[in-house]
């Protein structure tokens, strides 16, 4: 079948629709076929005679007839170039989509700031969505799935080691991240399957790529699947696309046999296909797959000016592949939905081209935009309203540029359809279901005539629905003519509101007009109840006793109450003539309060009709309605004169106690024998003794020894009730109470007195024994005291409030009764417990009450177990946990920083410029204006490193090495040697034997002979370099080396290292065997290093290269546990040298190291403390420090830049 036509020439040879057959039929006419009538509705189905009129074909199967043509509708446009973000260095590898509202998206870098954005366009204005803070984003491709979502893969650089990262962005927030490791840095493309599930493919991580991968997303999980891994130099320059199958389709480069490949499952397996073995081809690929599920691939050559190619085929079949011409790459392909091919390009002029190929055609190509360099970085995409989209890098201006044009394309489904004899006309193939035409002029009589449809094919199908011609002049064919039809186009006999519209009661009114147009003898509905207004006295049926009541109609009783209970006052009694008015309409009401008889407890009183709580008295009447115990309340208080203690006074209602005062008056409502309390004690005045309260400061009663050492051991007496005056002795046995001369303390009510328990009399009560531990239980020595209380009550009632000889004789009995007098005893136990429960007495508990706490060993306050430097009083926290306490730590809370020598902002250890001058600003490498220069080397040639070196040339601190042997001219025995030369610690060649057994040089003899000189001058400087040493007699350098040595590793050759990187990183590892037992030794020396490697590298000394993979394993090695560098020391494979001591050797070493370390383990400590080591300052600004740690051995100096100097008594 022929699933397109192009009939843009053919719109004009049909003039006349309706007198000339479609091309088809044409073709067809000796050979016309004709099939079964088919099911369908015409909609109207009737019209004029005059044609021209648009109506609806309904059934189905009408794509399968219909043909396709593409048409372009004529207009030139062109093409719209803007700046989309005018952020300098934003745009770097931009992706584009478009969503279902028409907004633009594109994933983009910014290689100025270091960050990776989502740029969006309504049509009117750019938002600018940060993504995520990503210095080394690139290679983005985006897609848009069926609900708008926005699904991004990009590669990301972390520490080296590069990432395939994916995110999807839902309008609102960034979610199902998603991340794997040994990505290549290369092109990444990602497609979405029916299901809107993420496929991505990539490259492995290696030189010129190591693999072709696809990862993929299941809808619960990811799976990476390797596609091709034959052979190193494989997996670049990869597109995917997915089928409408679902297989999935990867193309990649095949660097090693220059080849443009293809990864398929379309067999069910992952199977290879090649599409072009030309000469260097597959770069900057672009895939897409068309509606027939034919694959589509553009891509360059590296070879003959970027030629680039055309592909088209399938994956397992043959694939036709086009020269389209050189100095073109960097690719993007969309397929939109008429099939037609959109490529992107930047072309040999540093121009944006583009390219289209509808089906069938061939390729038409513009250019975009010519303005500077642009186009190098660009993706494309075409929307559902056939407008191309393109984003770009303007490489000239540093920016995103966006650029749009419409396609003019279009693309209807066309059928033929045929009205009996009168012609044949073009119909519109909406869908599967939907066709619309325009009928052809029939005749001047009306008729109804078959309709067909002839398919593509030739085959006529014959509809089973007519379509009617009608006159012109009654279209209703009623007898009226149009002129006078109120209906013309409805055929109808009504005479009264309407003329000729139809009436179905032939009551003379319309149906549009009549209210019940099924009932003559009605028409009008007034109200709309669906009763008639004509009355029943007239002949109407089922009239309307309310005809402005839309809720009523009938009224059996004729009470004027309509029967309908749903309805406006309906009547209760139907049936019963009625003249209540509340409650129920409709039933009789004998008293006319208008409440029914049915509904009134009081039926003859026109007063009252109800009783809700039944005692008798009508609700109106009635003071508490709702209580059958209560009508009335005669002193307004609230309360029923039944329940009322005092009815008649409304302050009073009741009298608990029975006392005969009310209970708001009687401050003791419960107490009959009570009512007043005359101080406001809480206390009745009638029985009111004195009482106290005694706490201690112990609350447990119990005398610890920090309550003796503080001084701090009180007793408070509290009087809390009194008659009147209260007095109160207390003595201990044995007494350490304060001497009062006998006198007791006088209070009264409310008063406070606090006693403090002197130390000193505790102290001459006890033994030794309390503060040596012993007393650590409850069974310590206990201290009696005893308290005499005496109270004087107030005086009589209605009397002054205090006691005296005339107010005895009025109330004797008072006295009597309530004075007071008594004894209260009570202990305190001496105790030396562990108040804390962590095993160590109160006594020697230096944090009694903490049980994680006892010592301090520094005396800074802090306990020993939080204190991560317990010995170190100016430390006790190391955030980062690094080893270096905060207060002398830079960087606190970095972990892989601690120093700032020039005090820039910027650590050491990435610091390539580590003796900026002071108050200068400095960029993240550490570097100062001044230090910067254009070569590209960091450094200002003229400028050097600020520092207030010793060579005029470079402006450093760093010894002049003439050769660039790494041995200093002060040290270097051979000044002349070849930089590439293999030297020994003294700067002369390393001759190697034809066993590729190192030979040691002059420098060895040294050894051997016994002189230590070349030793004990090597240490400090970095002689390490010991470790070159091959052939080593271990006994004889045992005497003479110092015990870390001994580890020392011998250098083989390792073919993928240059002799510079050797000679560094064998320095390197010899650091670490020297320096590995001793952590901060080997931090300082890795820090002299740094600063060395920086220096060599600004006075280009060494390569960039090496110098980059020296200060990664310096990092690493700062981070470092003692158990990793204790491994990392004796693993020559992790300085990248190829081999090592053997292990009977290394055991040997070993058994030395152990059986010598006793005699030999102060022969590496220096015999002074380091220059940076702070000290502590007295108050005379002298730096003292102990050195060794508990030698007794004391060092000072003045500042900080001196040396120190042994203290001499």
């Amino acid at each position: 079948m022929r699933t397109w036509l192009v009939v843009a020439v053919l719109l004009s040879v049909l003039a006349s629709p309706m007198l000339t057959k479609t091309p088809i039929l044409e073709d067809l006419d000796d050979n016309l076929q004709h099939s079964s009538p088919i099911q369908a509705i015409i909609s109207p189905s009737s019209g004029l005679t005059t044609g021209g009129e648009e109506i609806t074909i309904t059934g189905s199967g009408f794509l399968d007839m219909a043909w396709k043509n593409l048409t372009s509708d004529g207009n030139a446009y062109t093409w719209t170039t803007t700046t989309a973000n005018y952020v300098y260095q934003s745009g770097w590898d931009p992706s584009i989509g478009v969503d279902s509202n028409g907004t633009v998206h594109i994933a983009h870098s910014n290689l100025d700031s270091d960050d990776f954005w989502l740029s969006s366009y309504d049509g009117s204005t750019w938002t600018h969505l940060k993504i995520r803070n990503c210095g080394t984003c690139s290679n983005a491709d985006l897609v848009i799935d069926s609900n708008d979502n926005i699904h991004i893969a990009y590669y990301h650089s972390i520490s080296g080691t590069g990432y395939l990262l994916y995110t999807m962005y839902d309008g609102t927030s960034w979610s199902n991240n998603w991340s794997t490791s040994n990505a290549e840095n290369d092109q990444i493309s990602i497609a979405l399957d029916a299901n809107d599930r993420p496929h991505i493919s990539y490259s492995r991580e290696g030189y010129i790529c190591n693999a072709a991968l696809l990862t993929y997303y299941d809808g619960s999980s990811w799976t990476t699947v390797t596609l091709d891994a034959t052979t190193t130099y494989v997996g670049c320059d990869s597109s995917i696309a997915i089928d409408s199958n679902g297989f999935v389709h990867v193309a990649y480069r095949h660097h090693g046999n220059m080849d443009m490949k293809i990864a398929s499952n379309i067999s069910g397996t992952w199977q290879r296909y090649l599409v072009d073995n030309g000469n260097g081809v597959g770069y900057h690929s672009a895939m897409a797959v068309d509606s027939n599920d034919e694959l589509h691939l553009v891509y360059a050559s590296n070879s003959a000016g970027n030629t680039a190619y055309f592909a088209d085929g399938a994956s397992g079949s043959a694939w036709t592949v086009s020269n389209q011409g050189n100095s073109r790459n960097t690719f993007s392909m969309y397929i939109d939905q008429f099939d037609i091919v959109h490529i992107s390009e930047y072309n040999g002029n540093s121009n944006l081209g583009y390219s289209m190929v509808a089906p069938g055609g061939t390729r038409q190509s513009m250019t975009v935009d010519n303005v500077g360099d642009v186009g190098y970085e660009n993706d494309i995409v075409v929307d559902e309203n056939n407008m191309v989209h393109i984003a770009y890098y303007d490489t000239s201006n540093k920016l995103l540029k966006y650029a749009n044009r419409s396609t003019g394309m279009s693309i209807t489904q066309e059928i033929t359809v045929q009205f009996g004899n009168y012609g044949y006309v073009t119909g519109q193939v909406v869908n599967d279901t939907t066709i619309i035409v325009n009928t052809p002029i029939a005749g001047t009589v009306a008729e109804t005539v078959d309709v067909s449809l002839w398919d593509l094919d030739g085959i006529e199908h014959v509809l089973n629905s007519s379509f009617s011609y009608i006159s012109p002049d009654d279209l209703d064919s009623d007898g009226v003519i149009n002129a006078n039809d109120d209906c013309p186009n409805i055929a109808g006999t009504s005479t009264q509101d309407l003329n000729g519209c139809p009436d179905d009661d032939s009551d003379g009114y319309s149906n549009s007009g009549d209210a019940f147009p099924n009932e003559p003898s009605q028409w009008n509905d007034t109200d709309g109840d669906g009763c008639g207004d004509r009355s029943a006295l007239l002949g109407g049926s089922n009239a309307d006793a309310f005809p402005l009541d839309s809720t009523q109609c009938l009224d059996s009783d004729n009470d004027g109450y309509g029967d309908n209970q749903t309805g406006f006052q309906p009547d209760a009694c139907i049936t019963t003539w009625g003249n209540s008015t509340k409650g129920r309409f409709g039933c009789l009401d004998d008293d006319g309060d208008g409440w029914a008889n049915l509904d009134d407890v009081f039926p003859l009183d026109a007063t009252e009709h109800n009783d809700t709580d039944g005692d008798g008295v009508g609700d109106n009447s009635d003071w508490a309605p709702n209580d059958a115990t209560e009508s009335h309340d005669s002193d307004g208080d609230g309360v029923g004169d039944n329940s009322d203690d005092f009815s008649n006074d409304a302050s009073e209602t009741q009298d608990t106690d029975g006392d005969g005062i009310g209970d708001n008056a009687d401050a003791f409502p419960l107490n009959a024998n009570e009512w007043e309390d005359l101080d406001g004690n809480q206390i009745p005045d009638n029985s009111e003794p004195s009482k106290i309260q005694i706490t201690s400061s112990s609350q447990d009663l119990k005398i610890h020894p920090y309550h003796i050492y503080a001084n701090n051991l009180t007793l408070t007496l509290d009087v809390i009730t009194s008659e009147g005056f209260t007095m109160v002795s207390i003595e201990s046995n044995p007494s350490i109470t304060p001497n009062t001369g006998g006198l007791p303390y006088g209070m009264y009510g409310g008063d406070s007195q606090t006693i403090t328990l002197e130390s000193s009399q505790i102290m001459d009560q006890i033994t030794s024994e309390f503060f040596t531990g012993d007393y650590i239980s409850d069974s310590g020595p206990l201290i009696n005291f005893t308290v005499h209380v005496t109270g004087f009550p107030h005086g009589c009632i209605g009397l002054p409030e205090y006691w005296d000889t005339q107010q005895q004789t009025i109330c004797p009995s008072k006295v009597a009764n309530y004075r007071t007098d008594y004894y209260a005893n009570f202990s305190m136990m001496l105790w030396n417990g562990d108040d804390d429960n962590d095993g160590v007495a109160n006594s020697w508990d230096l944090f009694p009450l903490d049980a994680n706490e006892s010592q301090d060993s520094d005396g800074d306050g802090v306990g020993d177990n939080s204190d991560e430097f317990p010995n170190d009083a100016s430390e006790s926290v190391d955030t980062d946990g690094d080893g270096v306490g905060d207060n002398s730590d830079a960087f606190p809370n970095d972990t892989s920083e601690s120093m700032d020598t020039d005090g820039d902002g910027v650590g050491d250890i990435y610091d390539l410029c580590i003796n900026t001058m002071q108050n200068n600003s400095v960029d993240t490498d550490g570097c100062s204006q001044q230090q910067l220069n254009s070569d590209g080397n960091e450094t200002d040639d003229s400028q050097g490193n600020q520092t207030n070196g010793t060579d005029n040339t470079n402006q450093t601190e760093v010894p002049i090495d003439t050769d660039g042997d790494g041995v200093s001219d002060l040290e270097d025995n051979c000044p002349g040697t070849s930089p590439d030369t293999l030297v020994d610690a003294f700067g002369c060649e390393i001759v190697e034997s034809e066993n590729d057994e190192d030979e040691s040089t002059s420098a060895f003899e040294s050894f051997f002979s016994g002189d230590s000189d070349p030793v004990t001058t090597t240490v400090g400087v970095g002689a390490i370099l010991l470790a070159l040493f091959t052939l080593l007699q271990t006994n004889a350098v045992a005497a003479v080396l110092p015990d870390a040595f001994r580890w020392v590793q011998v250098l083989r050759k390792n073919s993928k290292l240059t002799k510079e990187e050797r000679n560094e990183l064998t320095y390197l590892q010899s650091i670490v065997q020297a320096y590995y037992s001793n952590p901060e030794d080997l931090a300082e020396e890795l820090v002299n290093l740094k600063g060395d490697i920086t220096a060599r590298f600004t006075n280009n000394q060494i390569k960039k290269e090496t110098r980059e993979k020296l200060l990664i394993l310096i990092a690493e090695l700062q981070t470092s546990t003692p158990n990793e560098l204790y491994q990392i020391a004796h693993n020559e494979a992790y300085f990248g040298l190829s081999e090592v001591i053997d292990t009977d050797d290394r055991t040997k070493l070993l058994d030395e190291k152990l059986a010598m370390s006793a005699s030999e383990n102060n022969l590496n400590q220096p015999e002074s403390p380091s220059q940076y080591s702070l000290g502590e300052m007295d108050d005379k600004g002298t730096y003292w420090i102990e050195y060794p740690e508990d030698s007794g051995v004391w060092h000072y100096r003045y500042a900080p830049e001196d040396d120190w100097a042994v203290y001499e008594n």
